[in-house]
């Protein structure tokens, strides 16, 4: 599953939720969103993680840590080349452009 940050940055906990299939009392603050994580079984690649609050990095680090059925791996930049599709290129910091 890819979540893209800038979307995070753009419709918060609402897009995490639609995203993720919270169930419907999401509570839409952090301490929600890492029981909700804590729950789940996905492989979550974050991409544009630079755009994305520390607080909300933080808590899918800590709640990945805590459930060994969320796996996460993030990516600071990421260039969407079809966006009907999930296809993806990352740039990572140091790689080509």
């Amino acid at each position: 599953m890819i979540l893209d940050g800038e979307l995070i940055k753009k419709n918060g906990h609402d897009y995490l939720a639609e995203t993720l299939n919270f169930p419907d009392y999401y509570g839409k603050n952090l301490d929600a969103l890492y029981d909700c994580l804590c729950e789940i079984e996905a492989d979550i690649e974050l991409v544009n993680a630079s755009a994305v609050d520390k607080d909300i990095i933080d808590t899918f680090k800590d709640a990945a840590s805590e459930n060994d059925f969320l796996k996460l791996k993030m990516f600071p930049f990421a260039k969407f080349i079809n966006k009907n599709k999930l296809a993806t290129v990352f740039i990572l910091k140091y790689g080509r452009k």
